[in-house]
C-alpha cells in the first residue's frame, strides 16, 4: 500500500486561507499610464469574505474594488492610496473601520507579500463597537457625581437613576423606578415643575436651571438642573441631571463672613495693607497701618497718591496676576523701593474675587528698609560660587566692567564647558556630578596664573578673565588646562573640558563680543570632542559595571548568540540586528549606579533593595537618551524586563506592545542567567531551560520567539555554530 502524499505548499496554503474565520481577499495593483496606483482587481477570496460582505466569488473575482465599493474613493480613509504604498513597501497595516454603505464595523490588516499585490483580512466588530458604547454609556451614567435620572415621556415616571442620585436625595431604587418627581415631592417648589414641563414641550430641552430639590428626610437643596428629551425605537425620552450646588450656595454666604473677619485681620497687620480695582486702579481699602502713613485715601488712584506719578506705573503688576483666562495666578512677590519715602518694601501682591464680584489686588507690604542696607554690606562678600569656592558670575560682570579699560588691553576671555555632565548625573547621581564640577575647579585654578579671575560662570560653564593678556598666552593656558584635565579623573571618570578663547585688542570692541566670541570657539570645539568624551565616559561606565556586577563579556556574548539566533530566524534587517547587537551590549548599562553589594548578593534581598533594583531600566533609558547614538535604543532598554502577560516592570506593558528587541533581549538573558549561573542559583543545563523557557512562554516570554529559538535547538543548532553566530 502506497504511503499517502502530502500537499504541496500551495494546496496547503489554498485551504488554510479557504477555512480561516476571517474575510480573506487578494489583489492586484492597477495603474495609471502615470505609473500611479488608482485601482486594485480582486484574484482571490475566501468562504469568509462571502459570508461577511454578502458577496460571492463570481461577483467579485476580476472585478475592479471601485466596481465593488464605491467607498473606496471616500474621504474617511483613502483604500487605494494606502493598500498601493503597502504593495510597494512591503509593509503592513491593522485598523478599525467602519463602512457607511454597509453601517458595520471591521477590523481590517492589510500586508503584501509580492510587490505590486496586497491581502486584506478583516473580521466584522459592530457587535463589539455597539457593547462598548453601551457599557460606556452605563459607566458615565452610573458613576457620575451629578445626580442624573431617566424618565419616560408623557408620563415622566422614572425608568432608571444613578447612584449619586439615590446617596444624595436618600431614596432606595425600589421607591424611585415607576414613581414621578411629583409623587415623590422631589421639587421644593412645585411651580418649578410646572415651567419645566412647559419649556420641554416648546423646546426640547431645559438647562442651567437653579432650583431646590427636597431629600427623603425633608433636607432641602439647592441644585443646577438640566434635561433633553430624546427618541428610541420609535419612544421618547428624558434625561435630567441636577449638579448638586447646596456647599457652594452655603460658601458664598460664608464668604461675606469671611470679608468681615478678613478686613478685622488685615487692620491688624503690622505692615501696609490696600486693595485696588484691578481696572480703575481705585483703591477700595487700606488698613489702619497704612492709614496712619497716608491718611484715608480711599477712593483715590493708587498710582497718584503712592507715587504721586501722572499715569499707572510702568512697574505695576496687575497684568500678572491674572492668567489669559482671568484667573488668578497666585501670590506674586517683589521688592519696590517707594519713590516718595524712599523706603524698600517686600510686596505680596495677589489677584482676588472683591465682595461686590470686581477683581481686585490685594497687597501686602512690608517694610524691609533695614534688611536691604543690611543685605547691601552682605553682597559686597558673598561673590563666591557656593559649590566651587570660585568667584561667582555675579562678581565677575562687577569686574569686567571695572577693569574693561584702556590701560588693561589687550584683555583675553576662556569660555570652559564640562563634557558629560548630564550623563554623569543621570548615571551616578547628581552628587557626583557636583563633585566633578569641584574637581574641574580645582584643575582650572591649577592652571591658570594668580592675577587669572576664574568663575564658575553657571551650570557646567566656566569663565576666566585675563587683564593685560593676548591671544598667544591665552591659548597656551588653554593648552595647560587640557594637559593637567587629560589624565585627571573623578570617581574613575575621565575629566573632559571644552575650551573656547578670545581677545580684545582695540578699545571700541565690546567685552561681549569677545565673551561671544570666546563661547563660539569654545562650543566648536565641544562638537568635536563631546562625542568622544561620551564614548569615553560609557565606556568607562561599562568597565565600572563589569567590575562590580555579573555583567561579563561572556555573559553579553552568549545574549549576542541567542538574539542573534532569533534575530536571524525571524528575518531581522542588517541595522535591526545591529541594534539589537548594541542593546544586548548595554542592556544594564542602567544598574552602574547600584552598589556592589547588592548586585553581587548571594542571599536574598530586601523590598527596598528589589525596588533599588528595579530602577535600573529607567535608569539606563536615560543613559541612553542623553548619549547620542545610543538613543535609538533607549525604548528597549526600558523595556527588557517587561514580561508578555502584563506582570513585569517598569511599565507593566503586554503582547507585543513591548518593543520586538527588548522580547528577543529577555529571553536571551533569562537562558543565559540560568545556564551561566549567578551567586545566588546555580547554572543548569540546556535542557533544563528549555524547559523553564516553555514553562513561561505566554507569561514571562513571547510564546512565537520561544518557539523559534526551541525549534532551532530541535533542529541541531548549537551556540557559537558559524551559520547563526
Amino acid at each position: 500500500m502506497e504511503a499517502p502524499t502530502l500537499p504541496n505548499e500551495k494546496e496547503k496554503l489554498r485551504l488554510l486561507v479557504k477555512n480561516l474565520p476571517n474575510g480573506y481577499a487578494y489583489h492586484q495593483v492597477v495603474v495609471d499610464h502615470n505609473g500611479i496606483p488608482v485601482d486594485s482587481f480582486y484574484l482571490d477570496v475566501n468562504t469568509a469574505f462571502e459570508k461577511i460582505t454578502g458577496l460571492s466569488k463570481a461577483e467579485v473575482i476580476g472585478k475592479r474594488a471601485t466596481e465593488i465599493y464605491s467607498s473606496v474613493q471616500g474621504k474617511d480613509f483613502n483604500w487605494i492610496g494606502e493598500c498601493s504604498r503597502l504593495a510597494l513597501t512591503g509593509d503592513s497595516h491593522s485598523f478599525e473601520h467602519f463602512s457607511h454603505s454597509a453601517q458595520r464595523w471591521y477590523s481590517v490588516t492589510v500586508y503584501s507579500d509580492e510587490p505590486g499585490f496586497f491581502v486584506t483580512l478583516f473580521d466584522d466588530i459592530t457587535g463589539t463597537k455597539h457593547m462598548q458604547d453601551q457599557k460606556r454609556f452605563e459607566q458615565v451614567f452610573r458613576h457620575n457625581p451629578t445626580l442624573m435620572a431617566l424618565s419616560s415621556l408623557p408620563e415622566r415616571r422614572f425608568l432608571e437613576i444613578n447612584n449619586a442620585f439615590l446617596e444624595t436625595l436618600g431614596f432606595t431604587r425600589q421607591e424611585i423606578i415607576g414613581k414621578t418627581s411629583a409623587e415623590l415631592g422631589l421639587f421644593a417648589h412645585p411651580e418649578q415643575a410646572t415651567a419645566i414641563a412647559e419649556r420641554l414641550k416648546s423646546k426640547g430641552q431645559v438647562s442651567d436651571i437653579e432650583m431646590q430639590a427636597r431629600c427623603k428626610d425633608g433636607t432641602i437643596l439647592d441644585g443646577i438642573f438640566s434635561g433633553e428629551v430624546f427618541s428610541s425605537e420609535g419612544k421618547q425620552y428624558f434625561l435630567t441631571s441636577m449638579l448638586n450646588i447646596t456647599a457652594r450656595k452655603k460658601a458664598e454666604k460664608a464668604v461675606m463672613d469671611a470679608y468681615e473677619v478678613m478686613l478685622t485681620v488685615l487692620n491688624s497687620i503690622d505692615a501696609f495693607v490696600y486693595v485696588a480695582d484691578l481696572e480703575t486702579y481705585e483703591i477700595l481699602f487700606i488698613n489702619q497701618y497704612g492709614k496712619d502713613l497716608w491718611g484715608n485715601i480711599v477712593g483715590e488712584k493708587c498710582w497718584a497718591v503712592l507715587q504721586q506719578q501722572p499715569a499707572p506705573c510702568n512697574f505695576c503688576t496687575n497684568e500678572m496676576l491674572l492668567d489669559t483666562f482671568g484667573t488668578p495666578t497666585g501670590v506674586y512677590n517683589w521688592e519696590l523701593q517707594n519713590r516718595i519715602n524712599g523706603r524698600w518694601y517686600d510686596c505680596r501682591d495677589t489677584a482676588m474675587r472683591w465682595y461686590d464680584g470686581r477683581m481686585v489686588r490685594l497687597q501686602i507690604a512690608t517694610d524691609i528698609t533695614e534688611r536691604k542696607l543690611k543685605e547691601e554690606k552682605i553682597l559686597l562678600i558673598s561673590f563666591h560660587d557656593r559649590l566651587t569656592g570660585l568667584y561667582n558670575r555675579s562678581y565677575l560682570e562687577e569686574e569686567m566692567k571695572r577693569l574693561d579699560t584702556d590701560r588693561q588691553l589687550p584683555i583675553s576671555i576662556v569660555m570652559a564647558d564640562l563634557n558629560g555632565l548630564k550623563l554623569i548625573n543621570d548615571t551616578l547621581g547628581h552628587s557626583s556630578g557636583d563633585g566633578m564640577l569641584r574637581r574641574v575647579a580645582e584643575l582650572l585654578k591649577y592652571s591658570c596664573r594668580e592675577e587669572d579671575i576664574v568663575t564658575r560662570w553657571g551650570g557646567d560653564e566656566f569663565l576666566i578673565f585675563l587683564p593685560q593678556t593676548d591671544n598667544k598666552a591665552a591659548v597656551e593656558i588653554c593648552k595647560k588646562i587640557k594637559e593637567n584635565c587629560r589624565n585627571a579623573y573623578y570617581k574613575q571618570m575621565p575629566i573632559s573640558i571644552s575650551l573656547g578663547a578670545a581677545t580684545k585688542n582695540n578699545p571700541g570692541t565690546d567685552l561681549l563680543e569677545v565673551l561671544g566670541a570666546a563661547e563660539s570657539n569654545m562650543y566648536k570645539q565641544k562638537l568635536h570632542y563631546s562625542q568622544n568624551a561620551k564614548s569615553f565616559v560609557l565606556d568607562t561606565l561599562l568597565m565600572t559595571l563589569r567590575a562590580k556586577s555579573n555583567e561579563t563579556e561572556e555573559h553579553n556574548h552568549t545574549m549576542r548568540q541567542i538574539s542573534r539566533l532569533i534575530g536571524r530566524r525571524i528575518g531581522l534587517s542588517g541595522p535591526e540586528l545591529s541594534r539589537l547587537d548594541l542593546l544586548i551590549s548595554i542592556h544594564d548599562i542602567g544598574k552602574v549606579n547600584i552598589s556592589e553589594e547588592i548586585l553581587t548578593r548571594a542571599g536574598p534581598l530586601t523590598p527596598g533593595e528589589w525596588e533599588i533594583i528595579r530602577s535600573h531600566p529607567a535608569a539606563g533609558y536615560r543613559i541612553a537618551r542623553a548619549t547620542e547614538g545610543l538613543a535609538r535604543v533607549a525604548e528597549e532598554i526600558l523595556s527588557h524586563h517587561e514580561h508578555w502577560d502584563g506582570s513585569g516592570y517598569p511599565q507593566g506593558l503586554q503582547g507585543k506592545v513591548i518593543p520586538l528587541l527588548s522580547r528577543i533581549a529577555a529571553i536571551a538573558d533569562a537562558f543565559e542567567v540560568m545556564t551561566g549561573g549567578r551567586p545566588h542559583k546555580k547554572a543548569v543545563s540546556q535542557e533544563e531551560a528549555i524547559g523553564e523557557l516553555k514553562e513561561k512562554a505566554g507569561k514571562q516570554f513571547d510564546p512565537e520567539l520561544v518557539a523559534v529559538l526551541l525549534n532551532a535547538f530541535e533542529a541541531g543548532t548549537e551556540l557559537g555554530c558559524r551559520q547563526e553566530s
